[in-house]
């Protein structure tokens, strides 16, 4: 119980909902020594870089630095962000390249969402860098690969592989037609100009600063503690405390 001269506050900032978020990394890192002996060297974030700007220019811990984890389901929505710019770029170019018009293997806006998947699942299902790489250049190579072209060689192997190919191999059976079992076929352009998006967003770099969406903190407490509805102080601390634990 609290002393009775404690008085806690349900709201504890005044100010635009934009800078809400800001306050809260300043107040956390400020007092993480102070109030925890703890040091917080690493922010999961959603992309936005002015506060983990703001936290290194803070400075809390000299001589350790705060790094800045990105979200994997942001991460996605950037890759989805860079194949929209890549049509819009090549259908200007001189001479013009159409890379997302109707048409087998093309670049359509439902080819770019489920491909977005293929990329988070990728993350997700894969617990080192190595292998979350392997599984995202798996993706061009298994979407353009064709009959007369075989490219399986990134896809995961055995008789429980999700590829066709790699499954078929693993059974002695030969392998059904690309037409039958490549739910998204890339065409041979398309495959050539999305490349190197798909390698630039699989570096070791990014990849070791990516979380999982499924075991982040944020994820399971928003799961018993909604984040698009307004809660008060004390449901969100036993939703913290509840998930957390457990």
């Amino acid at each position: 119980m609290y002393a009775s001269d404690k008085t806690v506050y349900s709201a504890q900032y005044n100010g635009s909902s934009g800078g809400i978020e800001r306050q809260a990394a300043l107040r956390i890192w400020r007092r993480s020594i102070v109030k925890n002996q703890l040091l917080y060297i690493s922010m999961i974030s959603d992309g936005d870089a002015k506060i983990i700007t703001e936290l290194q220019a803070l400075d809390p811990y000299p001589r350790v630095k705060v790094e800045k984890h990105e979200c994997v389901n942001h991460v996605g929505k950037h890759l989805s962000t860079a194949l929209r710019n890549l049509v819009a770029e090549k259908s200007k170019a001189k001479p013009k390249i159409t890379l997302g018009a109707k048409g087998h293997g093309k670049l359509r806006p439902e080819i770019i969402a489920t491909l977005q998947r293929c990329y988070t699942k990728s993350i997700r299902s894969n617990a080192t860098v190595s292998a979350m790489k392997e599984a995202v250049t798996a993706i061009v190579t298994h979407c353009s690969s064709t009959d007369a072209d075989h490219c399986h060689d990134h896809c995961p192997k055995g008789e429980d592989s999700w590829c066709f190919g790699q499954k078929a191999k693993a059974m002695g059976l030969p392998p059904g037609s690309h037409e039958d079992n490549v739910s998204t076929p890339l065409c041979k352009l398309v495959a050539y100009h999305v490349r190197p998006i798909f390698e630039r967003m699989s570096t070791e770099e990014l990849l070791h600063t990516t979380q999982n969406a499924n075991g982040s903190a944020h994820s399971v407490i928003w799961a018993c503690c909604s984040k698009h509805q307004f809660v008060n102080r004390n449901r969100l601390f036993i939703a913290v405390s509840v998930k957390v634990q457990f």
